[in-house]
């Protein structure tokens, strides 16, 4: 006891006065002090309990209270990979505030925690509670919302299978030819450009008659072409040209929807939430108006009269809204319920097409290859043009058998399922109703009642120990040898472990959907141009930023310089199917930039009389009509971005 006084004692003369003269020094001293007591006592190794389940490890943290939320907060890729490599039992657990989240990795145990009914293990809970903190369900139509999900899901479900997945997929291969030769129109004026091309902040920077310069953001241009095109098949005609600008402020609610969907505050001063929440207003309120004018349609009243074309939309929003309808749900609900579809058949879908083709063109052997296997299933033709060269008729998707690219393409299914590997995304969540055992050969891990529990395919796919040079495309590591029914040798693929999200977030399993479109797409894409580096045999390894759904160059820094070279084809050659394009200097510029060479050709006619538009070309077999090169440099530490500075060609 005397000695306990005597310490009290002695703080009082030493201590106490010290920190009372020196605040500052007091109080970074003690929250040191307190943030590695935190980490020394907290966090727990795996323990074995009576019946041979383990528990799953639970990290240590720093933060009193908050445990690992801020580290999740700043980046939950960088963050979760390390906890991954440090617990390779394919299972470990992390605090977030006040609640304990395990993170399932190891391909088997995913399984048997997907497997589980909704009583254990339930998706509805998440996908509740995603609604309102990422697409704006408020408390107030919880009981809306609550009366209608299950309908919803369950027509969602429908319309994303079988026939009608197959008449989804029709009319996305419709709007896909209506667009497919515009990606670039190298117009000089806004007016007169492709909103993706807008939107991508194409400018002309140079017009020398023989040659027209574009400076342009090439992963911008290729995921709003995308999004642009597939979402006619979806919401419908009117929806996507009356809301041109709506991508841009898709785009950036899906930059912040981790940090949303862990809850941070409106008030936090984050301006990635503040910017996403800005944007996921600007989504509700545009489909508001959406269902606001719809369903005047359906009552049979005079929608406004920009909205002409409701007969367009999908059967799939149509079904959705009569369940709407049914239920009375407000336009409120409706928009969250819409906004959350939009985003689920969008951000992922943009995402694999975008980088597939980015991959696909540094590969020029695997890329001949692919077209040699597609050529029997998708034939581009350009229409015979009867009214002369002041009138330009696109080439046409003549033929495309969806499910011949599906069944009889291996190396084209590889693509995707290799970019889905590297850039997919994918994220399943359940509620743990009560205590559940996941077991496989190895071990056996019990997940409590009352936690979260998650299976982040990201974790699984860039696993090292799991896929050889796990950070390099390899499309081969999928490919085996067979033989068909006629004994000839073939191959065929072998997804493994490489699964798509399962819809979790959002009720919507579109996983099949966004399969076809990648295998359209890209089949399209790569009869109508050519893509190679310019100026340098060296392709580009931008940074990559990985999201729930979706993988982005960091920071936007991919602008690119289009290059418009005319007269390198003379009218009436006999055969310039072979012809090598002619090659302009390459463009130097002050920046790194992503270049682009397209090489116009001005109206040259074919031997069948058919004239050329500049940019696709009229089959497989004239691929090299026309070059199209991409370039590009990471940017030099501490450089500006290129959207920052001026572009200053010399």
């Amino acid at each position: 006891m005397d000695s306990l006084e005597a310490f009290r004692a002695h703080l009082n003369e030493t201590l106490i006065p010290h920190a009372q003269r020196y605040p500052l020094q007091a109080i970074l001293v003690t929250t040191i002090v307190l943030f590695i007591t935190t980490r020394l006592f907290t966090g727990s190794s795996s323990s074995l309990r009576k019946d041979g389940a383990k528990t799953p490890p639970l990290a240590p943290f720093w933060v009193p209270l908050f445990g690992h939320a801020p580290r999740i907060f700043l980046s939950p890729s960088f963050a979760l990979t390390r906890f991954r490599d440090r617990y390779p039992q394919g299972v470990f657990s992390i605090r977030l505030f006040q609640s304990i989240h395990s993170f399932v990795f190891r391909p088997s145990l995913a399984a048997r925690l997907l497997e589980q009914p909704e009583s254990v293990a339930d998706k509805e809970f998440v996908a509740r509670r995603i609604m309102m903190t990422n697409f704006g369900l408020s408390k107030k139509d919880l009981a809306a919302y609550d009366k209608a999900a299950a309908e919803v899901h369950e027509v969602t479900k429908k319309y994303l299978s079988d026939s009608h997945l197959d008449d989804l997929a029709k009319a996305t291969l419709r709007d896909l030819d209506d667009n497919a030769a515009d990606v670039v129109t190298f117009n000089s004026y806004s007016t007169d450009q492709m909103d993706w091309e807008r939107l991508a902040n194409a400018e002309l920077l140079e017009d020398m008659g023989d040659e027209k310069v574009m400076a342009i953001d090439f992963f911008e241009l290729m995921k709003t072409f995308v999004a642009r095109t597939a979402t006619i098949s979806v919401f419908g005609t009117d929806f996507v040209e009356i809301y041109p600008d709506i991508w841009p402020h898709l785009w950036i609610f899906n930059d912040a929807f981790h940090s949303l969907a862990m809850g941070v505050p409106v008030w936090a001063p984050f301006p990635g939430s503040q910017r996403a929440r800005i944007a996921l207003g600007r989504l509700l309120t545009f489909m508001r108006e959406f269902h606001d004018e719809l369903d005047k349609f359906l009552s049979d009243e005079e929608p406004a009269t920009k909205w002409q074309d409701f007969h367009t939309i999908s059967p799939l929003v149509r079904a959705r809204t009569e369940v709407y309808r049914k239920h009375g749900l407000s336009s409120d609900v409706r928009a969250a319920f819409d906004v959350a579809l939009l985003w689920s058949t969008t951000v992922n879908t943009t995402s694999l097409i975008s980088w597939s083709l980015f991959e696909l063109y540094q590969d020029p052997v695997l890329l001949s290859q692919i077209r040699e296997q597609i050529k029997s299933y998708v034939e581009v033709v350009q229409p015979k043009n009867d009214f002369g060269g002041a009138v330009w008729i696109p080439p046409q998707i003549k033929k495309l058998e969806l499910e011949g690219l599906l069944t009889k393409c291996p190396l084209l299914e590889g693509v995707y399922f290799e970019t889905l590997r590297l850039y997919g995304g994918g994220w399943s969540a359940r509620y743990v109703k009560e205590d559940v055992t996941l077991k496989d050969k190895e071990d056996s891990f019990i997940l409590k009642k009352g936690t979260f529990a998650h299976v982040i395919n990201d974790l699984h796919h860039s696993d090292p120990r799991s896929f050889t040079d796990a950070k390099i495309w390899q499309v081969g590591r999928y490919l085996e040898d067979a033989v068909d029914k006629k004994g000839a040798d073939t191959q065929k693929i072998n997804p493994y472990t490489i699964k798509a999200s399962d819809g979790t977030l959002t009720m919507c399993d579109d996983s099949a959907f966004t399969l076809r479109k990648v295998l359209m797409y890209i089949s399209v894409f790569i009869s109508l141009y050519d893509l190679e580096p310019a100026g340098s045999e060296r392709w580009p390894s931008p940074s990559i930023v990985k999201g729930v759904a979706s993988a982005q160059p960091w920071m936007d820094d991919t602008s690119c310089i289009v290059s418009f070279s005319q007269n390198c084809l003379h009218a009436n050659l006999p055969d310039f199917t072979h012809r090598k394009p002619c090659l302009s200097s390459p463009i130097e510029t002050d920046l790194n930039l992503m270049t682009l060479n397209l090489f116009h050709h001005p109206n040259p006619v074919s031997p069948s009389g058919a004239w050329f538009k500049p940019g696709p070309v009229s089959s497989i077999k004239n691929i090299h009509n026309i070059k199209k090169t991409a370039w590009r440099e990471d940017l030099s530490p501490g450089k500006a971005r290129t959207s920052d500075l001026p572009i200053v060609c010399k």
